[in-house]
């Protein structure tokens, strides 16, 4: 299943976390959780908001069990390579 784009997602998130989280940063967190299962690539204003994201933002979302962005950065820039290269 993973890495299938037509899966279709359904996510229970624990209500008291989730509320932690900036309202602005909750579409590019459910974007981030799409593209770890299924490769659905971001939408580019979401792409371009990860890119913009500061180190102070970084580690909030970190110490909030999201995956570093620049981690996903390497395995988004993975996948459109290897997109290229087919």
């Amino acid at each position: 299943m993973l890495r299938n784009p037509k899966v279709t997602l359904e996510i229970d998130l624990d209500e008291g976390a989730w509320s932690q989280v900036p309202q602005h940063h909750r579409p590019l967190l459910m974007a981030m959780v799409e593209f770890s299962i299924t490769g659905v690539q971001l939408e580019k204003d979401l792409e371009d908001q990860r890119e913009r994201l500061t180190n102070k933002e970084e580690r909030y979302l970190l110490r909030h069990g999201c995956m570093p962005v620049r981690s996903l950065k390497v395995v988004h820039y993975r996948q459109t390579e290897n997109t290229q290269q087919q």
